[in-house]
């Protein structure tokens, strides 16, 4: 989800899903990084523990395409996004 800041930023709540039984580690700038740079951003996660994690960590960004890509999985946050609750 999305969360519009006061000062017209936004802020974008990313979670994940391993369906593994063990931690995953994912810290290659291939299969781990953000559209547009800085590909690596504050928070992001390079340990992946098993389940469903919502709202894991969040990115400060402009309200344009935010694009996360993760073992070949792509997520956008945009200020059209879903607003958090």
């Amino acid at each position: 989800c999305v969360a519009e800041n006061v000062d017209g930023t936004f802020t974008a709540h990313f979670g994940y899903e391993n369906s593994n039984s063990y931690v995953v580690s994912i810290f290659s700038e291939r299969d781990n990084f953000f559209r547009p740079e800085p590909i690596f951003r504050a928070g992001q996660p390079q340990y992946f523990a098993p389940g469903r994690v919502e709202d894991w960590f969040r990115v400060l960004f402009d309200g344009n395409d935010l694009t996360w890509r993760l073992n070949g999985l792509e997520k956008t946050a945009n200020r059209n996004s879903p607003r958090c609750s």
